[in-house]
């Protein structure tokens, strides 16, 4: 009796487990954010590989993996995906890692594509997005690597972090008027890339956003584009070309990368900023080389943030009259800086200097210095400053010895005498 029990409990169990089998290997279900259980939007995954998503409305977001397509055994037979009229957006990682979809119809009713949506899909060749679409999110292309071509509208204004890292099949990309921002990284370790557009209405490029495209030669910019971040085109054809030379790339005036520069450095006259993180070494890479010296021009009016962060060799650079401002971290971890800074009367800001120069000569009698102490300077710096300049109220209640310029014999030879070695 015990026996036939435990053979019918068995046999019971065995037909539960076979059931939920049944249920979770269903090639069609829900996959919308409204209704009873998300109908209104389906999903159908028919046997030669086609998977349709069809209704009406918002489609789910997922968690990587977790699609009602995504397991092993579904998501390796689907290599086509139709997306019909009335789905209004593509959920996140929907599609993540599905990587023998070969081609995707999305229609014109769909206004959002989410992060992550086609992420690692290796074997999708050419897209077309929808002109209701403004924003293509970050990460959502990424390692497509068989992209070979894109159709971005007229309308898309923001070119997300990471959308489009590692499609090395993309040969070419055409970036419409509407496009004001490009996000750290988009186009990154795009390997087939040999010449890019900027279009005019392109207000940011975000860090690294071209670096990697080691074979891309040229690139259009507008004439007035100023926001330029760390190593956007890092790694390319178009850098590589200067750093051969030990020459910065320069663009619009504006120092935008001299990260590969050694020894000495002289900056051509014209140029009217030094961008942010320029020349910027690597934080804990000890053995790069870096600018030893640098000459700036009179025409330079600005030193952006973080500019020669981490040059460890840099010794010498001028401060040219006509410079205005000198931004945060300019100099940080410039160790080997040690002479008297004399900062001309044209600065009018000044947030950074590297903290073993620990003597300067202020011209300007209405700059704040309140930098100085921040960089744990020695008690026995020197401030040489004008008679009742914010110098020399600082100085006073900073404790740091100052000299009055007035009280010196020869004020201009001194600043001579410590500008700089240099032979221009």
């Amino acid at each position: 009796m015990k026996s036939k029990k435990i053979l019918s409990c068995t046999i019971m169990i065995l037909c539960i487990v076979s059931l939920f089998s049944c249920v979770y290997s269903k090639n069609y279900g829900n996959c919308g954010t409204e209704g009873d259980y998300g109908n209104n939007v389906k999903w159908k995954l028919d046997e030669d590989g086609t998977l349709t998503i069809s209704g009406k409305g918002k489609m789910a977001s997922y968690i990587i993996g977790d699609a009602k397509w995504a397991s092993k055994s579904k998501k390796d037979t689907i290599k086509k995906v139709v997306i019909e009229d009335g789905v209004t957006n593509i959920g996140v990682d929907a599609f993540y890692e599905c990587s023998n979809i070969t081609e995707i119809d999305i229609p014109d009713s769909v206004t959002e594509i989410g992060m992550y949506a086609f992420y690692g899909c290796s074997s999708l060749q050419e897209v077309t997005i929808p002109d209701n679409v403004t924003t293509i999110e970050e990460n959502t292309f990424e390692r497509c690597e068989s992209l070979e071509k894109v159709v971005i509208p007229d309308g898309v204004q923001t070119i997300g972090k990471n959308a489009f890292l590692l499609c090395k099949s993309l040969t070419e990309i055409n970036i419409p008027d509407s496009v004001e921002t490009i996000g750290e990284s988009a186009f990154a370790v795009c390997t087939g890339f040999t010449e890019i557009n900027i279009p005019d209405s392109v207000k940011t490029i975000g860090e690294s956003a071209f670096a990697g495209c080691e074979n891309l030669k040229k690139v259009t910019i507008p004439e007035n584009f100023t926001e330029f971040e760390k190593g956007v085109f890092g790694n390319t054809e178009f850098l590589n070309q200067y750093a051969r030379k030990n020459q910065p790339l320069i663009i619009n005036n504006i120092v935008v990368d001299g990260s590969n520069c050694t020894g000495k450095v002289i900056i051509p006259d014209g140029v009217t900023e030094i961008g942010k993180e320029a020349f910027a070494g690597r934080e804990y890479y000890y053995e790069d080389e870096s600018v030893v010296s640098v000459v700036l021009p009179d025409s330079v009016r600005i030193i952006r943030a973080g500019a020669f962060a981490y040059c460890r060799d840099l010794e010498d650079i001028n401060f040219p009259e006509g410079l205005k401002i000198i931004e945060s971290s300019a100099f940080y971890g410039c160790g080997n800086m040690s002479f008297i800074a004399v900062l001309p009367e044209s600065l009018e800001e000044i947030h950074s200097l590297g903290y073993n120069v620990t003597s300067i000569v202020v011209l300007n009698p209405d700059l704040d210095i309140s930098f100085f102490h921040i960089d744990n300077r020695p008690d026995w710096a020197k401030i040489y400053c004008p008679r009742g300049s914010k110098a020399q109220e600082y100085a006073e209640e900073s404790g740091y010895e100052y000299i009055l310029l007035d009280e010196m014999q020869d004020v201009n030879e001194f600043v001579i005498s410590n500008l700089y070695d240099f032979e221009y």
